[in-house]
């Protein structure tokens, strides 16, 4: 059975008998009736104490005695025993004997097993000296390889960065000679700084000046030669007229006119030659400075078109000189991104292995160290199973304590076990109750919880969870699954003993200032709902659903659906079977509603209270 307890700020449950319900049938010779009685409440106020409880029976423990040495290396056969269960002995009592052969054969068994396990020591302290002479070795080098690291790392990247950079250099470097070839060509620089403008332009002025000598040139020839002419013709003429004369003084006139018109001509020729000569000086000159320019000209065209050529090389080999540098940079890059990889990969490797050094050192020391001790254990507890062998005199075993034999587990002529206590001894300072715990209810405990257990005879007390079983019990059913949990009590005294009933009180927290009622006035409860039943304004039942929070078996937390003022119902069914035929206080068909007694209390509201009711805290235990 269990019980749940109900600490209450205010009052307590207000409970009126309203009614019952009588339902009859016929079971055999028997009638039974079943009643229905419906007790209206409503909510309690307060801090409800959350706990659930379970049952069992008061046990005693018991100290188990082994045998202090091996006795899975031999088969030891017991020869005589000295005691049985229930006996009292005193520590050194004498038990039981091993045979003389078997206990001779352990005794041997151990003589070589100890020396085995010196030699054992012995090796592994030598390999803890060795092994750490080793270690320290490492360690240094480590440390060393550690030191280095960064040095090694920056060098390995500084040349990486430098063949990037010298690539990179040449790159940048034929990219500006390209920009600067192209820039000129699309400029027209070579055809500026060759000064072919410059030179067409002198060319072009000298072939106007040797065109206007020239022409000079010619208008002066042509006059010179019309002239001469002229002369020439004047002389012929004047000639003429002197022979064909038969009197000179008959045309001294005319020829002195002639003659004066021939000085005045062969003085303009004379000019005229002389402008004649210079002008075919000046067309010399202009035609020599024209072939000059020209020459320049062309030079300086020959140099602009063999620059602009040149430059149109230079774009085409750079071009293909840069696709070339890109791609070596791009893959200086790449192979410095892999390098680099590496290199971190063997920096941080190497810095690692520094950091890692004292561990490994440590890791390898602790290792040699627990090598060594657990080839001490081995041969300490060796030499104490030996000597606790060797304290068996004769091969008898003795009591290692005070107290009553609760059994005997070795007979004459049998063997003992390994593993297997010999004897055991009742222990009385510790009372144990092992009870089964709802695997609803198993989370919400822990082992070291404090309980509180009432025992028949012995009220309540105090114990602590001592084990918790984490596999369920076996042979309950799928819906009633449960765990062992055993509870110890302090029975220093002696005043408790096996065999009492006991109640376990398991308390797992509290809810505060909050509205509850008795989980038996709900019904249909899934998840947070549940439904209670309520009298309408006709007088008949009549089902409201209510939401619900924290639940025990005794009580639940109500979160909405209800107010303090409001009046529900706890439905109790009972069985009574009378003789046969006899009449049942009901009708054998319907239902009859009777007058109950009223029972007054305080529920949430503040209404009175009854002579049960305690201020401030009440408790309600149900079995």
């Amino acid at each position: 059975m269990k019980k749940v307890k109900a600490a209450l700020a205010v009052a307590a449950v207000a409970a009126v008998v309203v009614g019952a319900v009588s339902y009859e049938y016929i079971n055999g010779s028997s009638v039974a009736d079943e009643t229905v009685t419906y007790e209206e409440t409503s909510l309690m106020y307060g801090d409800l104490t959350l706990e659930f409880t379970g049952e069992g029976t008061t046990q005693v423990a018991s100290v188990s005695q082994y045998p202090d040495f091996d006795v899975s290396a031999v088969r030891m056969q017991v020869e005589e025993v000295y005691v049985a269960s229930g006996d009292e002995v005193a520590e050194g009592d004498d038990l039981f004997k091993f045979t003389e052969d078997s206990y001779a054969e352990l005794v041997s068994y151990y003589e070589e097993a100890v020396a085995d396990a010196l030699e054992a020591k012995e090796d592994a302290e030598d390999a803890y000296t060795q092994g750490v002479e080793e270690a320290e070795l490492t360690y240094n080098e480590s440390v060393a390889g550690s030191t280095d690291a960064q040095a090694e790392y920056d060098a390995a990247v500084a040349e990486l960065q430098a063949d990037i950079d010298s690539v990179y250099t040449s790159l940048v470097n034929a990219q500006t000679s390209l920009s600067t070839y192209q820039t000129n060509i699309a400029n027209n620089q070579y055809y500026i700084d060759a000064g072919v403008a410059d030179y067409k332009s002198l060319y072009e002025s000298a072939q106007s000046a040797t065109d206007t000598a020239s022409s000079e040139y010619t208008a002066a020839k042509e006059l010179y030669e019309e002239t001469a002419a002229t002369v020439s013709s004047e002389i012929e003429n004047l000639q003429i007229l002197i022979a064909q004369a038969d009197d000179l003084s008959e045309i001294e006139s005319e020829v002195n006119s002639a003659v004066a018109q021939l000085n005045s001509d062969n003085t303009a020729l004379a000019e005229y030659l002389k402008a004649y000569e210079s002008a075919a000086e000046n067309l010399t000159a202009y035609q020599e400075a024209e072939q000059e320019a020209q020459s320049n000209y062309e030079s300086a065209k020959s140099t602009y078109e063999k620059n602009e050529s040149n430059a149109e090389e230079k774009v085409e080999s750079l071009t293909s000189e840069i696709e070339t540098l890109q791609e070596k940079y791009d893959e200086a890059v790449a192979d410095q991104e892999l390098a680099l990889l590496e290199l971190q990969n063997t920096y941080e490797k190497a810095i690692l292995t520094g950091q890692n050094a004292q561990t490994e050192y440590d890791a390898t020391v602790t290792t040699l160290q627990a090598a060594v001790d657990d080839a001490t254990d081995s041969y300490n507890d060796l030499v104490a199973e030996q000597e606790a062998l060797l304290a068996c005199t004769d091969g008898v075993v003795h009591a290692s304590q005070d107290g009553t034999l609760s059994s005997v587990a070795v007979m004459a002529e049998g063997y003992v076990m390994a593993e297997t206590a010999v004897v055991a001894y009742y222990d009385t300072s510790e009372i144990m109750i092992s009870t089964e715990v709802d695997q609803g209810d198993i989370s919400k405990i822990a082992v070291g919880d404090t309980v509180v257990v009432v025992i028949s005879g012995a009220g309540q007390l105090e114990g602590e969870i001592s084990e918790i079983a984490a596999a369920a019990t076996e042979g309950g059913s799928m819906s009633n699954v449960t765990y062992a949990v055993t509870v110890t009590l302090d029975n220093a005294d002696g005043s408790l003993a096996a065999g009492s009933s006991a109640y376990v009180t398991f308390n797992y927290g509290e809810e505060t200032d909050v509205y509850y009622t008795v989980t038996d006035a709900l019904s249909d409860i899934s998840g947070n709902t549940a439904k209670v039943k309520m009298y309408d304004d006709e007088g008949n039942i009549t089902e409201v659903s209510v939401e619900i929070g924290t639940s025990t078996d005794e009580y639940t937390v109500i979160t909405s659906g209800l107010t303090e003022d409001d009046k529900f119902l706890i439905e109790t069914t009972s069985d009574v079977l009378t003789g046969e035929g006899e009449a049942s206080d009901g009708e054998s068909t319907e239902a009859q509603n009777t007058e109950g007694k009223t029972a007054e209390g305080v529920g949430a509201s503040g209404d009175t209270a009854d002579e049960k009711t305690a201020e401030g805290e009440r408790e309600d235990e149900t079995k």
